[in-house]
């Protein structure tokens, strides 16, 4: 009997302590989710300080290469308005050249026709000394009574003969006299002509000490700026690395924890059915009671770690071209957020099977009005756009979504347009028709410039939380891609007048904004590379939005 009830103690003992095991073996699996979830948040932290390395690396680079390209084009600008100076010398000196030639061709003529009275006058002088000596010689070969019967009329002729041999010398002196100043000016001609040829002479434009300078300056310059969009380049790369590593990462370690916790789970559930057969009835309460608890605690993880009730809705809205997608590549790092995907065109959000309705902004504008009716309050909104499709963009958070009372979190224009592929035609609210395009005649320009004063700058509405505007320094798809536009005015002269820039005016001041004009060599194909430096940098941008 002893024996008896001393087993029967044990098992009473046995009994009484299987509770507790049981709420020890749920607390264990709750420790271990627990500790999975720190440790799925510390490796989030962590990629999320690696990210931020990653972008003030880059942005280090971008900071380091255009510096680098602003003292390139400060040097291109000094050593254009340098050359632009000697050339103005070159052809100053070369006019004076050429009025130096000029003078001294004048001078010559003058003094040749001068040397040409002075032999005249000789020559005359020497026919008349001529006509005396033949009068002497003939009055002296007659005989004495015919001397003296011409001797009065002899007489006469040779002083008229020597009358005009007088007169003649005078004329000649003064011609002579005339000469001789002719003769020094064409000494000064020719000694202003050799002056002004060696002046003309000694512009030489491309070998000038100062341009060689600026060009040497130039090409360290242009290294330093390729050094550094190399440095960037691989800035870039790594953080294009780190950030499609982490979708990857996030897609796998989301998975394992899923199934990590529902094996957990099923373990602990099954732990727990095998102890109630073997226990009290008060036991059994007790461990329903904690497999109540470890069943919600278990569900309660995937909750927190998968996608919110209210998803965020991204709209992608290309232009012209072929959809921005392809290049940005951002479908399934939202997708893998729980995020919603909307892609169109900046003339229709959804392709139509009726063919009745024309595509055009009004119908794009009706579908995202529609589209954001069906999205709720507390969801997030972010809107992408590119071209024609970044003019769409801001009209569907600036008219549409403004007047719905609509949140728009993210606001991102890349080298917005508006109608007729004008920058002016988004920036500014143009009239019915918009601004045309300037193309050199100088009444066009005129038009375009008028279109511009008549008008008022668009304003980002205070809806909009967070505004990304890039747009190209220079790009061959627009029409008002020169930063000013030249006209006459009311006298003929050549004016510059500036087009319309890419910045928008801020309406509220707790907007996010950031908007910076970029340049890319102005490569035909820039805006591929626009769209492939947004690929890496939005993601960055839209984590907190979209997760």
């Amino acid at each position: 009997m002893k024996v008896g009830s001393k087993m029967n103690g044990c098992s009473t003992e046995k009994m009484k302590y299987r509770p507790i095991r049981s709420v020890f073996i749920l607390g264990c699996a709750l420790l271990i989710s627990g500790q999975l979830a720190f440790a799925e948040i510390a490796a989030t932290l962590a990629y999320d300080r690696e990210l931020v390395e990653l972008q003030k690396s880059l942005d280090t680079f971008e900071t380091r290469a255009s510096r680098d390209q602003k003292n390139l084009r400060r040097a291109e600008g000094l050593f254009s308005d340098k050359k632009k100076a000697l050339r103005s010398l070159r052809a100053g000196a070369r006019a004076e050249l050429r009025a130096a030639e000029k003078i001294l061709s004048k001078v010559q003529q003058r003094s040749n026709q001068t040397q040409r009275d002075i032999d005249l006058f000789a020559d005359r002088i020497n026919e008349i000394e001529r006509d005396s000596r033949r009068a002497q010689a003939r009055i002296q070969a007659q005989n004495v009574i015919i001397q003296e019967m011409n001797r009065a009329q002899h007489n006469k002729l040779l002083e008229r003969n020597e009358s005009k041999v007088i007169a003649y010398q005078v004329e000649m002196a003064k011609v002579e006299s005339e000469g001789n100043r002719v003769k020094k000016e064409l000494e000064k001609a020719e000694f202003e002509l050799l002056r002004s040829r060696s002046k003309s002479q000694s512009f030489q434009v491309d070998d000038h000490p100062e341009l060689v300078v600026l060009r040497r300056k130039m090409d360290a310059f242009a290294a330093a700026l390729t050094k550094s969009r190399a440095k960037a380049d691989r800035a870039n790369d790594g953080l294009r690395v780190a950030i499609a590593k982490k979708s990857a990462d996030r897609l796998t370690a989301q998975q394992n924890s899923n199934a990590s916790k529902i094996k957990n789970s099923r373990a602990s559930k099954a732990k727990a059915e095998s102890q109630v057969k073997s226990q009290s009835k008060s036991a059994v309460a007790k461990s329903s009671a904690g497999k109540s608890g470890a069943t919600n605690s278990s569900q309660s993880g995937p909750q927190d770690n998968g996608p919110r009730d209210s998803p965020a809705y991204v709209f992608v809205i290309s232009g012209d071209g072929e959809p921005i997608e392809k290049k940005l590549a951002l479908k399934s790092w939202a997708e893998s957020f729980g995020a919603v995907y909307i892609q169109g065109s900046w003339n229709n959000l959804y392709p139509l099977k009726r063919g009745n309705v024309k595509a055009g902004p009004k119908l794009f504008l009706r579908q995202i009005s529609a589209a954001f009716k069906k999205i709720p309050k507390k969801s997030n909104v972010i809107i992408i756009g590119h071209g024609q499709g970044g003019g769409a963009a801001i009209s569907a958070a600036t008219q549409v979504a403004s007047k719905m009372g609509r949140r728009i979190d993210y606001l991102i224009a890349l080298d917005p347009m508006g109608e007729g592929n004008l920058r002016a035609n988004i920036v500014y609210k143009v009239k019915a028709g918009g601004c045309s395009a300037p193309n050199g005649d100088t009444a066009a320009n005129k038009a375009y410039l008028k279109c511009l004063a008549d008008s008022s700058k668009r304003v980002i509405t205070a809806n909009v939380k967070n505004f990304y505007n890039r747009w190209q320094k220079e790009t061959a798809n627009l029409g008002d891609l020169a930063r000013v536009v030249e006209v006459q005015d009311e006298v003929g002269r050549s004016v510059s007048m500036r087009s319309s820039t890419g910045k928008f005016t801020i309406a509220n001041a707790g907007t996010k904004t950031d908007q910076k004009r970029v340049f890319y060599w102005g490569s035909a194909d820039a805006h591929q590379e626009l769209l492939e430096q947004a690929s890496i940098i939005l993601p960055n941008l839209l984590v907190r939005y979209i997760h």
